[in-house]
């Protein structure tokens, strides 16, 4: 049977490209938490992701890796771990857009704690898995 598309637009919260403005750091975790969520649901090679210009869902990410809460920044670590399985084979990941984020996962091996570096390790290895060819030879 023929899955319709997911377009990830539909799973993001609702204002998400505010979350990095916002000051309240638990609402940024709990919105970039519930948008994992919702991708933790789909599964990699067997959703059928709409292709589609997804730079608002980038962009976002990005200012939420640079954000200075560690709890903040891992949950967008982990979407990238995801967004990378997800449609990074499926060449949607522009390479512009995951070279800024090795750029920024990379930044945060200054960091201390465990959580993070493993988090950061799952990140760069999805990238390499599922999304780094592209990026490589194109």
């Amino acid at each position: 049977a023929d899955v319709e598309p997911i377009d990830l637009l539909t799973l993001i919260p609702e204002n998400f490209q505010e979350i990095p403005y916002l000051a309240q750091i638990n609402v940024k975790r709990k919105s970039m938490e519930s948008f994992n969520s919702e991708l933790t649901k789909l599964r990699p090679g067997t959703s059928n992701i709409k292709n589609k210009d997804y730079t608002l869902i980038y962009n976002t990410v990005a200012h939420m890796l640079e954000d200075k809460n560690m709890l903040v920044f891992v949950e967008a670590i982990k979407t990238v771990e995801l967004l990378s399985k997800l449609i990074g084979p499926l060449n949607y990941l522009k390479q512009i857009k995951t070279k800024s984020w090795i750029n920024l996962l990379a930044g945060k091996y200054t960091e201390t704690k465990t959580a993070v570096i493993t988090a950061v390790d799952r990140a760069m290895l999805a990238i390499v898995n599922h999304a780094y060819n592209q990026v490589l030879f194109s």
